[in-house]
């Protein structure tokens, strides 16, 4: 028997075991978090559709916007994967795009390096002003710039 560990491929079966996180309920309790500081203008870097993180990270984000009245922004989603260099790139992307979130909410921590990587190099005056927000070990906060949740 094979047993998945926190990511399990879409379309796998129903019976299939896998030991995982509540990601959608994690997600909540990160975006309403970021709220609660006052940090409004959230985007996120969504991890493939095809992993359930992915897919469980982006519901809960979805879900926790929605319960406080807040518009998705499309194009402050952006589909990609796990890596350092997706975090890299979906900062790029929004910030040549002329979003300004002040909160972005990563899929892994990877990308959040990513993400930080990216504002080092492209727009320093967001670091320590952009809220980031990721799923990893607690001890990895040490990696990122305050604020992060």
């Amino acid at each position: 028997p094979l047993i998945f560990f926190d990511r399990v491929p879409t379309g796998a079966a129903d019976d299939q075991m896998a030991i995982v996180l509540d990601d959608a309920r994690g997600a909540i309790a990160a975006i309403d978090t970021a709220l609660a500081r006052g940090f409004d203008r959230i985007a996120h870097l969504a991890g493939s559709s095809a992993v359930n993180i992915g897919v469980e990270r982006r519901r809960g984000f979805d879900e926790a916007l929605r319960r406080h009245g807040i518009v998705i922004e499309p194009e402050w989603v952006i589909e990609g994967g796990f890596d350092e260099i997706d975090g890299y790139r979906g900062f790029e992307r929004l910030w040549r795009s002329g979003a300004r979130p002040n909160a972005i909410h990563c899929v892994s921590f990877p990308v959040a390096l990513g993400v930080v990587d990216a504002m080092r190099a492209i727009a320093p005056e967001a670091l320590g002003r952009v809220l980031i927000i990721f799923f990893g070990p607690r001890d990895a906060a040490r990696f990122v710039p305050a604020p992060y949740v």
